[in-house]
């Protein structure tokens, strides 16, 4: 009998062990997911700052950039939809396995009019917004009595295990295949980009939206808010981290028509943080207005909640890190600028003209910058009446092969302002002549890209190549070719 125990309890451990690795892979395929799957990949005590908040966050700063320009391994573990209550659980999930020396709180959680000003409803339930931040959490006691707690009126097994609540992925080879695809590759990992990254630009009938909309809800922080806002300055302080609060940009019309009552939630913010010297309050919109190029083009009717495009992002995230810079006084532990494109395109050191990529800009929205019996264009305008910038170009780095590596294009107006393309922008082109005169191995060394020219501020740019390698190593160079956008 004492045998059977043994086996009984034996058998049962090695259906826990299995369980516990495996359920992580049985979930949706949703970057909720992701994020905290790529998130307890990082080396425990690795990431120097963390940023949490919702989609504004998620939509609107970009941790590469902030690594970059800061210095500091920088992790982005907001998700849309999160009310404060939410944010401050995934923190402490965070800080099971990082020491962070920054978190940054984006702050649309508690001012966005309509979220939730309590923290539990009428029946004694936390408030849910987002119910993923439970589920994408790893498989662990802590979760599963934070389950209990939050989904009350539910099965506690279903809402804590991923491998019973997503069962249908079993049986489902399409999903499966989808999520392992991205968890067991290696390459995904490496260039896994932990926020937002669109393009759209906000229409001209939604601009009209916002002129024509009178804005009058009152904006305060409910007592409840205080409260999580004090534990999260407690938290700061058990844990040794410096504090930030920052407001991500909302459309110029928007805040020119709110920025009163605001005001009403930033000075009861104030008032919190004022006594503590390790919490601060970053406003993004007070350093710059945010015009239609810069917001997100969405369908939804509610007009508040609106969202940064990535050219709105790589601006409020420069903004962000410049003020990083100045006013807080840490330093990151093992920062490897050289494993993203962000990375290598901040850091420039000197004119950076690698002898071994080779590559070049050919064309410019139909004009070719090498023209026959006529000295070489330095630069190229794009008029007023072009809706698109258009390249087409090669670059191959020898030693590395077309099929292993990502092309990727920058153009840097200034170290505050560097679009780089995303979203595989680049496509590959076939050039023959590079192929002809190099030799094969500079096949598929050609590529063609077509972006919005709005996504482009006015002025002049300098047009780097960079190539990623699969392991996220990133090589750059300097076409010393330029365009003005006018």
């Amino acid at each position: 009998m004492r045998g059977f125990f043994i086996k009984s309890i034996l058998f049962l451990g090695v259906i826990l062990f299995v369980i516990y690795n495996i359920d992580q892979y049985f979930v949706e395929d949703s970057v909720d997911f992701r994020k905290y799957f790529f998130f307890y990949k990082k080396p425990s005590n690795s990431l120097d700052a963390i940023i949490i908040g919702n989609s504004h966050a998620h939509c609107g700063l970009n941790s590469n950039i902030i690594s970059a320009k800061c210095n500091l391994n920088t992790y982005n573990l907001s998700m849309a939809g999160t009310n404060l209550n939410e944010m401050y659980s995934s923190l402490k999930e965070a800080l099971k396995t990082q020491t962070p020396k920054l978190v940054i709180v984006e702050n649309f959680a508690f001012l966005a009019p309509g979220q939730p000003q309590n923290i539990t409803d009428k029946k004694g339930n936390l408030n849910i917004n987002n119910p993923n931040y439970v589920y994408a959490k790893k498989l662990s006691f802590d979760k599963i009595i934070e389950a209990d707690s939050v989904f009350k009126d539910n099965n506690v097994v279903l809402n804590s295990f991923n491998i019973f609540k997503y069962h249908e992925v079993w049986s489902d080879t399409e999903k499966l295949s989808s999520v392992l695809s991205k968890y067991l590759s290696d390459e995904y990992q490496t260039q896994f980009y932990d926020n937002a990254l669109g393009t759209r630009i906000i229409s001209e009938n939604r601009i009209k939206k916002f002129q024509e909309t009178v804005f009058d809800d009152p904006i305060s922080i409910s007592k409840d808010q205080k409260k999580i806002l004090n534990d999260l300055i407690a938290l700061s302080k058990k844990n040794n981290f410096q504090l930030v609060f920052t407001t991500v940009p909302f459309l110029d019309i928007y805040y020119e028509k709110t920025k009163s009552s605001y005001d009403v939630a930033y000075n009861q913010l104030k008032n919190i943080i004022s006594k503590h010297k390790n919490v601060s309050l970053f406003d993004i919109n007070e350093s710059k207005t945010f015009g239609s190029s810069f917001i997100l083009d969405e369908k939804t009717n509610t007009l508040q909640n609106q969202h940064l495009n990535y050219k709105g992002q790589i601006l409020a995230s420069n903004l962000l890190a410049n003020y990083i810079n100045k006013h807080i006084d840490i330093k990151g532990s093992d920062y490897n600028w050289k494993y993203s494109p962000e990375g290598v395109a901040y850091n420039l050191k000197g004119g950076i003209k690698d002898s071994i990529f080779l590559g070049s800009v050919n064309k410019v929205n139909s004009t070719l910058y090498h023209r026959q019996n006529k000295a070489p264009l330095k630069e190229i305008k794009v008029s007023t009446k072009s809706k698109y910038v258009t390249l087409e170009g090669w670059m191959k780095r020898k030693g590395l092969k077309n099929s292993d590596a990502k092309k990727i294009i920058a153009f840097r107006g200034n170290n505050n302002f560097i679009y780089i393309t995303v979203n595989n922008e680049v496509k590959e082109r076939s050039a023959p002549w590079v192929e002809e005169r190099y030799g094969p191995e500079f096949i598929n060394s050609g590529y063609k890209l077509k972006f919005q020219k709005a996504l482009l501020e006015k002025g002049s740019y300098t047009v780097y190549h960079i190539l990623q390698n699969k392991q996220g190593e990133c090589f750059i160079t300097n076409t010393y070719k330029k365009i003005i956008i006018e």
